[in-house]
């Protein structure tokens, strides 16, 4: 667990200080994350997104999977 505790205090002021953009810029799938299971995934053309315990994976057609946690 210290780990993850260095790794929020390395990059606190990064999320603090980042530019939210305006939601019309993101993809309409992304606004079913908040209301998903744990299990449940939502299949797009593009976007594959599976809730986990803790957050999301997200994987992206030709470009990678990240872990996107639920709170920080």
């Amino acid at each position: 667990m210290a780990r993850l505790d260095e790794l929020k205090t390395k990059f606190k002021d990064r999320i603090d200080n980042r530019n939210i953009t305006t939601p019309n810029d993101f993809h309409e799938i992304f606004y079913q994350m908040d209301s998903m299971e744990i299990g449940e995934e939502i299949i797009d053309d593009v976007w594959t997104i599976i809730k986990i315990p803790n957050g999301w994976i997200i994987k992206r057609l030709n470009f990678g999977t990240v872990f996107v946690p639920q709170t920080l």
